[in-house]
């Protein structure tokens, strides 16, 4: 208790050695920064150079790993080594950088190590905290566990109210800038993770604020993966992602050239990307999954960037690119799984894409004997919420992996009651439109043996003097660049309103309550699309190329 170490292991250094720890209390120790030694690692335990760290009903409490540079394990830091924790606790640790620096793992930080191990465990309220100023990249990852260049296998675990929550006030030029990732998990480059038996919930990843880029593709002030976020390699089963956040920052500024993201969260309970520095491909492999009641919420006030202030996939968020180097891709796989009650809702001015599953630039997303249930997709101040249950964007215009297909499949599975809703017009903007209430597609989409019923496209009501927005495709939006077919799918019930006009105004138009299609459209004869209703025409299928 109370200990303190310039460098590594505030409480225990164990360095090549075999140490147990049975039933012990670590609490406020602290692993600090020095001239001639940039990072504090390790608050309470530094496990290194091949060491043994067996960790069995410990509690660690309120440590610290505070960096000059960058902070690494609040709790617990492991290199090279070897790691088993069960039945243990840890409440309130933190991992800080020092002026501009970066953070990882608030409870415990991983990396180059062949067999980690948790079990029956719970993560609550750690923190990963990106440092605010002095031109650093300001990263927060990981408010639970971070993982890089290792295997680590979690079972029985809970992960709750944890943080990651990116620097402010940081400018300079590179891919990274306040950006915040995995307020539960972030499982970095050449990184394994296999998850199971476990819930995580609860946990935010903040991006910074007040940043700014002088050049460089990249992200500022972004948020990724409320829950988790990954960049290399995770599987996934018997597992619960709920009620997390990932929400972008604000008053960030880009460059105004570069492909950035600026102020906008990706991926409210989960994201994965092939955004890793080695160019290796990135997976996300699912199985009995729960992925409720998550929202990726963008930023206000933030400008010049590709992407700004969006709020993108609710539940899960998939991205194909790479800032950094060719992109090696990425691809999610969800079997026999669960997405309800998830939201994607732009900041001022920008869009909500996907509320339940979003996959941009390039990814490949597969969906089978899943059900995606009352998601929803909301466009901020002045605009459009698209596909309130899943988002497949156009082919990618990203430099990494320009023209790469974003490719989705649906395959015996049931997209239900969700919901795309165009916002509100306010002062000085006018009526979102809700484009796709099941699904919106600009890549290419094959959806098998799937139900699409109930769902909506509503524009959003108009104000005084002003008209309200669209609600085109109550089921499915194929835009002109997407290539969408059904086999054997049933489209009923579901409705693509317009807004109302306010005083002086006319009512949005409502167009394809089943499906509205600009692009390549195509359905096989056991496909049936009937009982939809538009609240201007063409019920069921509106086809422009028919």
């Amino acid at each position: 208790t109370g200990g303190q170490a310039v460098g590594d292991g505030g409480g225990i250094l164990n360095t090549g050695g075999t140490l147990t720890l049975d039933r012990v209390v670590l609490t406020d120790n602290h692993a600090v920064a020095a001239a001639g030694n940039a990072n504090g690692r390790g608050g309470a335990v530094a496990n290194l150079s091949g060491a043994i760290l067996t960790v069995t009903d410990c509690q660690f409490t309120e440590n610290q790993a505070r960096g000059g540079g960058q902070g690494f394990g609040g709790g617990i830091v492991n290199v090279a080594s070897r790691l088993t924790v069960s039945r243990s606790t840890f409440v309130g640790n933190q991992a800080i950088g020092g002026p501009g620096g970066a953070a990882r793992g608030g409870a415990i930080d991983t990396s180059n190590a062949l067999d980690v191990r948790i079990s029956d465990s719970t993560f609550v309220g750690n923190q990963a905290i990106g440092a605010d100023g002095r031109g650093g990249i300001g990263f927060g990852r990981g408010g639970g566990l971070y993982n890089t260049a290792g295997i680590v296998t979690v079972e029985n675990s809970t992960f709750q109210g944890n943080l990651a929550r990116g620097g402010s006030n940081n400018t300079r030029s590179g891919a990274l800038i306040g950006p915040a990732g995995g307020g539960g998990i972030f499982n970095a480059d050449a990184a394994t993770l296999f998850l199971t038996g476990s819930t995580v919930a609860g946990n935010l990843a903040l991006g910074g604020s007040n940043n700014i880029s002088t050049g460089g593709n990249g992200n500022v002030g972004n948020a990724y993966g409320g829950g988790l976020s990954n960049v290399g390699t995770v599987t996934i089963s018997d597992s619960v992602f709920e009620d997390n956040e990932a929400r972008g920052g604000s008053a960030n500024r880009g460059d105004g050239a570069s492909f950035q993201f600026v102020g906008t969260s990706t991926g409210g309970g989960i994201f994965t990307s092939a955004q890793n520095t080695s160019g290796e491909p990135a997976s996300l492999t699912l199985s009995n999954v729960t992925l409720r009641h998550n929202r990726a919420v963008g930023g206000d006030d933030n400008t010049a960037g590709t992407f700004v202030n969006a709020g993108i996939g609710g539940g899960l968020a998939n991205n194909g690119s790479n800032p950094s180097v060719a992109s090696g891709g990425s691809t999610i796989t969800l079997r026999d799984s669960t997405v309800a009650n998830n939201q994607a809702v732009g900041g001022a001015g920008a869009n909500g894409l996907g509320g339940g599953i979003a996959n941009v630039l390039g990814g490949v997303v597969h969906v089978s004997g899943s059900t995606l249930t009352q998601n929803a997709a909301r466009g901020g101040d002045g605009a459009d919420g698209l596909a309130g249950g899943i988002y497949n964007g156009v082919a990618s215009i990203h430099p990494s992996n320009f023209n790469a297909p974003t490719v989705l499949t649906v395959e015996g599975s049931v997209v239900t009651h969700n919901r795309a809703q165009g916002s509100a017009a306010g002062a000085g903007t006018a009526a979102g439109d809700g484009l796709g209430g099941g699904l919106w597609n600009g890549g290419t989409a094959v959806v098998r043996d799937t139900e699409i019923c109930y769902n909506r496209a509503l524009g959003g009501d108009g104000a005084d003097g002003s008209g309200g927005g669209d609600g085109f495709g109550g089921g499915a939006f194929n835009a002109a660049a997407g290539s969408l077919r059904l086999d054997g799918c049933t489209a009923i019930k579901n409705h693509a309103n317009g807004g109302e006009g306010g005083d002086g105004g006319s009512d949005g138009e409502g167009i394809g309550g089943g499906i509205y299609s600009l692009g390549d459209f195509d359905f096989d004869a056991l496909t049936e699309t009937f009982n939809n209703y538009a609240s201007t025409s063409h019920d069921d299928i509106f086809d422009l190329l028919a």
